[in-house]
């Protein structure tokens, strides 16, 4: 004998994987925000990025890093005040 289960059992379930998935897109449309935005104040800054290294260099070519890290680290910031 086949027993249903209930409509708002079938529902949350559903729902669950539906906010999940916006949660993922919001997450990565955030981290896209941030990707963009540490670019720009690279950019304005003189920051190089080298494809065939995968890393960032400075206008006097010292290596900076992997990362752009303008979004968490102040003294990244205050050299674009400067």
């Amino acid at each position: 004998m086949y027993v249903s289960r209930p409509y708002y059992e079938l529902h949350s379930r559903r729902g669950e994987g539906v906010c999940k998935e916006r949660k993922r897109k919001k997450i990565s449309t955030f981290k896209l925000k941030i990707m963009n935005d540490n670019k720009l104040i690279a950019e304005f800054m003189g920051v190089v990025f080298r494809d065939d290294e995968n890393q960032y260099y400075d206008t006097y070519g010292r290596h900076i890093g992997y990362t752009l890290r303008f979004h968490t680290d102040w003294e990244w910031l205050m050299c674009v005040v400067e």
